[in-house]
């Protein structure tokens, strides 16, 4: 009976041991056992969230900043339009108006012509140069026109500086000055200050752009 009894110790403790051993062998390898826990798991609710508001930051500020680049693009094409087209009309009608004499502000009609009267008006008459006629310019339903009649080498005709579907006039000023004669105590050389003012046909924002410019008759008035 010792002899069993001791048995049963001797075994007690090596089952222990060999227990001890391997509880021994899994506390030096706790990378392991860290790399497996850490392979499956998943975000927690916090981070997600973190993510999603950042996301949403991003987005957010980026598109503001496409919209606002948009936006500026089309203003810019507006005003190019607007540009362009003044632009072609300011330089048609200055040559004619140099070149011309006997300026009539507020012209209506032919009728004027071989007149001069000074004046602030929106309609303009003169005698072209080379007998190329009467010409007349005047605002019709947002666009700029010049009529011509009574040339000797064109055929009368009207037609216009401005293309209505791209800008629309919206005012023009004629001021005549300097049409009198040195008899008559008039000093100045005949001279037309026009003013336009015009606007992308179709801007939402109305944008008005004004562009003026003084013509001098180039032959002397004496």
């Amino acid at each position: 009976m010792l002899k069993l009894a001791l048995l049963v110790i001797l075994l007690q403790r090596k089952s222990m041991k060999h227990k001890t051993n391997k509880e021994k062998q899994r506390g030096r390898n706790p990378i392991n056992r860290t790399q497996g826990s850490c392979n499956t798991r998943g975000f927690t609710l916090i981070e997600i969230m973190v993510s999603v508001a950042i996301f949403t930051v991003i987005i957010t500020t980026g598109m503001g900043a496409l919209v606002s680049l948009l936006r500026n693009y089309e203003v810019t094409q507006n005003q190019k339009k607007v540009h362009d087209g003044l632009n072609y009309a300011f330089e048609s009608m200055t040559r004619e108006i140099r070149l011309g004499k006997n300026y009539y502000a507020g012209s209506n009609s032919s009728s004027s012509q071989g007149s001069v009267q000074d004046g602030d008006a929106s309609s303009l008459g003169f005698d072209s140069a080379d007998a190329r006629g009467y010409i007349r310019y005047y605002l019709d339903d947002g666009a700029l026109v010049m009529e011509r009649t009574d040339a000797a080498v064109l055929p009368d005709s009207t037609s216009s500086l401005t293309d209505s579907t791209q800008v629309t006039i919206e005012n023009i000023d004629f001021n005549v000055v300097g049409t009198g004669t040195f008899g008559s105590g008039d000093f100045y050389q005949p001279m037309v200050w026009m003013q336009i003012e015009a606007s992308a046909t179709g801007d939402p924002d109305g944008r008005t752009t004004t562009i003026q410019t003084l013509v001098s008759q180039r032959s002397l008035d004496f």
